[in-house]
């Protein structure tokens, strides 16, 4: 038979292609879901401004808000867990994920790449995948 055949693979070779479309599909629900909770959280945020409020406290309102429908989002439609358990731990790695972006924005500025823009597109891209492998395999694990 020739290589990359399916009956070379056998069951092994089948299940961890099986796992790995898994993984593919469920990471491309987890960026969609993720930018339309972001979507969501920047709404949020302005419509607070709109009404008035201090740019300090929409920004905690709208981050709050957009916690609480993230974790009921991706609990649901990618990771397909039930119950509200996992809240704290959801909260943790996304308060680990913002230090972790402002440390990489702060690291590329102090190695002279002065674009907060750029910085923070490294950053986004970066803190998307380690939110994603946080969320699989501490969160809804």
């Amino acid at each position: 038979m020739a290589a990359g055949n399916p009956g070379e693979r056998g069951l092994a070779g089948t299940l961890m292609t099986s796992h790995a479309r898994h993984i593919t599909v469920q990471l491309a629900t987890f960026l969609v879901v993720g930018s339309l909770n972001t979507l969501f959280a920047y709404a949020l945020f302005a419509a607070f401004i709109f009404i008035g409020w201090h740019y300090t406290l929409a920004t905690l309102a709208a981050g709050v808000l957009s916690v609480l429908s993230g974790y009921m989002a991706h609990r649901q439609f990618v990771f397909s867990f039930r119950g509200n358990s996992r809240l704290f731990r959801f909260a943790l790695v996304f308060a680990a994920n913002y230090l972790l972006s402002i440390g990489i924005q702060a690291g590329l500025i102090g190695v002279g790449l002065n674009s907060h823009y750029a910085g923070g597109a490294v950053a986004t891209v970066a803190c998307a995948m380690t939110s994603f492998a946080l969320n699989r395999y501490y969160v809804f694990r």
